[in-house]
């Protein structure tokens, strides 16, 4: 048995979910990752045996804990001020010089994680996260136990607090746009109380006493709010309706213990704005009152999507802020758009892998970190390829980084995408960072990309993305038909776009093109990235000195000149041992349908200064240098795959 195995299934025998990370490293060897974590003794023995010196992962939300996760620079001292004072618990030192304190919370409470919010260089590690245990190693160094005597710790209401605070909020968290109590929402609660009805696919589950009691009672409360109860009717219904449902009931103990779920979930632990899972909470957000609101020294007037300011309002508008500085504008819309083989989904996949991890040093210049969905029309497991080759490249994790398929269509339902939205700003009800569509062909399903009230369309289910969801939306579109320098279909696509960007991709070299940028001044010269193979899929990197843009003109030429090759070989190697004149192995190239004039092929296979085939290196083995004309050795020099001639007739 290996160490890491006897450790693991120490760890799951006290109670602690494990599951196997890759050796010397942190990435997960499951499929779902901290998802997967286990204390069955079976499943942790065949995933040691399969892998002894896999490191270990432990899932911190399910075993009811949290973890302060001190990165070198942080001081203990300042986190005990801003937490209110640390207890004595649990601590192992982490490789890199820092360490984990780990704290237990009270049954049914649920802790995100945050970064550097509630303390400089101190992340909070819970519910969805995970750390590695000891013995578990990278190349840094190793893990350890500094105080394995020690028992955890209960974290104090100071510590919760200030967990809770450092999760960001949704800006209308504590903003009620609906009137509480509406006799349609009671009704509905109550015939979700009762296990009636789902509501997006979550039925009322029952209380079940040393089980799930604190838990179930605590995220019952918080289903009231979202069905814009208020506090007093809340508690009635869960007593009335919910109570006598669980097993046992709580009976003459319920009030009081009802009120406190109650309180944490109306009050700091609330995080979405309440009513949010209502029919009548989507009508007000669509069309809230005309009313005027202070901007700065002026005044500002809001129907529905349509915002006025005056002219004292105007100079108080905000500048506008970077995402990706001099690319990708907050809450702006990009399209990237390129032929079939430009590299677009490894481009969005880097960009969106960037934005969704801690701060890592990539080929992109990140303004904002934070969650990003990459919405994919087909290719998930070849996306998964793409994301592990990111980490591996970059040795970090996009922790935020979530992927949804199919692509919204314009021929889809919209209470289907409204009801995908509200799902998720379940998950993160601050909102997003950045939203790649790959690509537009597969959203216009249903639509014309040549008409331009589809294309309209399209921009307005990207409007609402970027409204609901706060985000910046990145669309991967295709290059026009026999026009690789604008976008296919309607010109509306470009037009309505802050931002548009062409990608050309010259072997590993990608060459990026800015067309379009409303916020600020175009990129002066195209970009250069270099596309790299990492595991089983390729990441963008950073070029070489030698990498150079090369305009479309050259490559243009260059495809150009790579056909005159071809068909200069298969003339030339039609015929072995023969001597050829310019003139003739024109006509012979122009026999075998090459589309070039023969007064241009001369001058191309000639001796003046526009007869560069002379030295070209596939050539020039059939130059005779001293008579200065064209020959067929005997023995016909090896022809390159990339210059043998196909002709179809």
């Amino acid at each position: 048995m290996s160490k890491m195995m006897e450790a693991a299934l120490c760890y799951a025998i006290g109670g602690w979910p494990v599951f196997p990370v890759r050796a010397n490293r942190k990435e997960p060897l499951t499929t779902n990752g901290v998802h997967n974590a286990t204390t069955n003794l079976n499943q942790i023995h065949r995933w040691w045996t399969e892998h002894p010196e896999a490191n270990i992962g432990f899932n911190l939300g399910a075993a009811g804990m949290m973890a302060y996760d001190l990165d070198p620079g942080s001081s203990l001292v300042q986190l005990t001020k801003d937490v209110g004072g640390l207890a004595e618990t649990y601590v192992q030192d982490t490789p890199r010089g820092g360490s984990h304190l780990l704290y237990r919370l009270p049954d049914g409470l649920k802790v995100a994680p945050s970064t550097a919010k509630v303390s400089p260089h101190v992340d909070i590690r819970s519910y969805g996260s995970y750390i590695l245990l000891a013995p578990s190693e990278t190349k840094h160094g190793v893990y350890e136990n500094l105080n394995p005597e020690i028992p955890i710790a209960d974290a104090t209401a100071e510590m919760l607090h200030t967990a809770a605070l450092a999760r960001e909020k949704h800006p209308e968290r504590d903003t009620w746009i609906i009137k509480p109590d509406l006799p349609e929402n009671i009704n509905a609660a109550k015939a979700w109380l009762r296990g009636e009805t789902e509501v997006k696919g979550k039925i009322c589950e029952i209380a079940v006493e040393g089980v799930n009691g604190d838990h179930m009672a605590y995220a019952t409360a918080c289903m009231m709010r979202s069905y814009g109860l208020s506090e007093p009717i809340a508690l009635d219904l869960m007593i009335e309706v919910w109570d006598p449902r669980n097993d046992p009931p709580w009976g003459a103990e319920a009030d009081d213990f009802f009120r406190v779920k109650i309180d944490n979930a109306y009050g700091m632990y609330a995080t979405s704005p309440p009513g949010n899972m209502t029919d009548a909470y989507r009508a007000a957000k669509q069309a809230e009152a005309f009313e005027a609101r202070k901007v700065g020294d002026g005044m500002e007037w809001q129907e529905g999507p349509f915002r006025t300011v005056d002219l004292a309002g105007l100079e108080a508008i905000p500048d506008v802020t970077w995402l990706v500085p001099g690319f990708l504008p907050s809450e702006g819309y990009a399209i990237l758009f390129g032929a079939y083989g430009t590299y677009k989904t490894f481009l969005a996949v880097d960009l969106a892998c960037s934005i969704a991890a801690d701060q890592v040093n990539t080929y992109w210049p990140i303004g904002e970190h934070g969650p990003t969905i990459f919405m994919a029309g087909e290719g998930r497991s070849g996306i998964k390829q793409r994301v592990k080759a990111w980490a591996l490249h970059h040795e970090a994790r996009p922790v935020d980084l979530y992927l949804t398929d199919p692509v919204p269509m314009l021929s889809m339902d919209e209470a289907v995408m409204d009801a995908y939205i509200d799902q998720a700003l379940e998950l993160h009800p601050e909102g997003y960072k950045l939203v790649v569509l790959d690509t537009v062909g597969r959203a216009m399903a249903g639509g014309n990309e040549n008409s331009q009230e589809d294309a309209a369309k399209f921009t307005a289910l990207v409007s609402k993305m970027i409204k609901r969801l706060g985000c910046t939306v990145l669309a991967l579109h295709h290059s026009g038909y026999g026009d690789a320098g604008r976008t296919r279909g309607s010109s509306v696509f470009s037009a309505d776009a802050d931002t548009v960007v062409r990608a050309d991709a010259d072997g590993a070299i990608v060459e990026l093109t800015m067309t379009k940028q409303k916020d600020a001044a175009a990129w002066p010269k195209p970009k250069v990235a270099r596309l790299a193979k990492k595991g089983d899929s390729l990441v963008v990197v950073a070029p070489l000195p030698g990498d150079v843009a090369r305009s479309q003109a050259d490559r243009d030429d260059q495809a150009q000149r790579d056909t005159i090759v071809r068909y200069a070989l298969a003339a030339l190697r039609s015929r072995p041992v023969k001597t050829w004149s310019i003139a003739a192995l024109a006509r012979q190239m122009r026999e075998l349908k090459c589309s070039d004039n023969l007064n241009t092929l001369k001058s191309m296979l000639g001796n003046t200064d526009r007869g560069w085939c002379r030295h070209h290196p596939a050539l020039i083995p059939y130059r005779n240098q001293v008579s200065q004309v064209w020959e067929t050795p005997a023995k016909l020099p090896p022809l390159e795959l990339k210059y043998a001639l196909t002709v179809v007739e």
